[in-house]
């Protein structure tokens, strides 16, 4: 009866881990996914040249040593009011989280309408998650157009 027990035992201890290494993989999974919808907002505030929008993915206290949360809203409506509309594409690649930051590596480009080509450059894009919602904390180029 002890060994049924301690079989037992070892197969409820088991399941549960396996169940809880499927749900941080779960976790991992919907991050992933809410980290890209930013990338993918961050596209539709830049080509509808929606600022309120575009200040709604960035963390309020953004500051990577390159630019503020002001600079960076500063330098979009900037180039909303310059630019009559913009193509903007970023390379999707992988992110890569650690609980709750994450980070995009990949390529972006801008490309104003009338422009031949677009300026492409390279950039590394971090993110924070805060009371469950996800935001660009650093990381954005600026002045490539």
């Amino acid at each position: 009866m002890k060994r049924i027990l301690q079989t037992f035992f070892v197969i409820l201890v088991s399941f549960a881990v396996l169940a809880a290494c499927e749900d941080k993989e779960q976790t991992r999974r919907d991050a992933t996914v809410e980290v890209k919808k930013v990338m993918a907002k961050r596209k539709e505030a830049i080509e509808t040249k929606n600022i309120e929008l575009y200040k709604s993915l960035i963390l309020p206290e953004y500051d990577d040593g390159q630019s503020s949360y002001k600079e960076q809203v500063e330098y979009m409506q900037s180039l909303f009011e310059r630019y009559e509309s913009i193509q903007f594409t970023y390379q999707k690649s992988m992110v890569d989280l650690k609980m709750n930051s994450a980070r995009m590596v990949g390529k972006i480009s801008y490309k104003p309408k009338g422009a031949e080509k677009a300026t492409w450059n390279h950039e590394v894009t971090l993110f924070r998650r805060v009371d469950g919602k996800w935001f660009i904390s650093g990381g954005v180029n600026l002045g490539l157009i």
